[in-house]
């Protein structure tokens, strides 16, 4: 799957990660435990997003934030010097110093992060509604405003035991543009790969424009997006840098496809 993902060589043995690597789960109920994704960012504005799964409630130390690539995956998100992160019970952690306060989160809410790595800003969502009226695109009311925000840092989430249920599906991490539940905040980018834009023309003869347009990563054939042709047959779609098939569906017509086509 194109786009970046949790880790597989860079999580805790007591995580299990399933999903195209996008959902971890905890598989023991005791102790503490982080995976990162994989690949950092830094000078510009990223937002990312984690699905709560079934084991997550306000009662449970899941934490979601930043960490360094050197940070131990042996404690939570935001213990860590140079780390931060939001923990579902209400709390907000800069390299283990705590805050309380904050809104709760549980099963199926959706934590957004807006990391802004030049001002070294950091703000948090639930269910799209900025933490201490936060205010990402106008640089308002981060919820933290330091100078450690400016490294290179990685998406993380961390489990914390007995709260951690064993074979539980506990979060996904939604780190792939396209994979979002809610727009990023003006001028942010969601956290993955650049998009690069596709486009030609769909049309039937004598029948204008065609019905669809789906794209499929030539490795696993999976869809990766679909496009609905213009009046005039013109369509248009993002995809990250990668191998594509590309299908063209018409009303009484067999599907075309076409590819594989290299995306750089």
């Amino acid at each position: 799957m194109s786009g970046y993902t949790w880790n597989p060589d860079d999580r805790s043995a007591a995580i299990a990660l399933s999903g195209n690597n996008l959902i971890a789960t905890a598989l023991v109920a005791s102790g503490e435990y982080a995976v990162r994704a994989t690949a950092p960012r830094a000078a510009g504005k990223w937002y990312f997003e984690v699905l709560l799964g079934s084991a997550c409630s306000s009662g449970t130390s899941f934490q979601i934030g930043l960490m360094t690539a050197s940070a131990s995956l042996a404690t939570g998100v935001g213990k860590p010097t140079g780390c931060a992160a939001y923990d579902l019970r209400g709390y907000t952690y800069l390299a283990n110093s705590y805050a309380s306060g904050r809104p709760t989160a549980a099963t199926n809410d959706v934590i957004g992060v807006a990391w802004d790595s030049v001002a070294g800003k950091i703000w948090w969502s639930k269910n799209n509604a900025w933490m201490l009226s936060g205010d990402p695109a106008a640089g308002t009311n981060p919820v933290y405003a330091n100078a450690v925000l400016t490294a290179s840092l990685f998406p993380a989430v961390s489990f914390y035991g007995p709260a951690a249920t064993a074979g539980v599906s506990a979060l996904i991490g939604q780190l792939n543009p396209g994979g979002l539940s809610y727009a990023p905040p003006a001028g942010f980018s969601a956290y993955g790969p650049p998009l690069i834009t596709l486009g030609s023309h769909l049309t039937i003869s004598g029948n204008g424009a065609g019905h669809a347009v789906a794209i499929l990563d030539a490795t696993t054939k999976a869809l990766v997006q679909t496009a609905t042709p213009a009046a005039d047959g013109s369509w248009s779609a993002a995809v990250t840098a990668g191998n594509y098939y590309v299908l063209y569906f018409g009303a009484g017509c067999q599907p075309v496809a076409h590819g594989p086509y290299t995306v750089s």
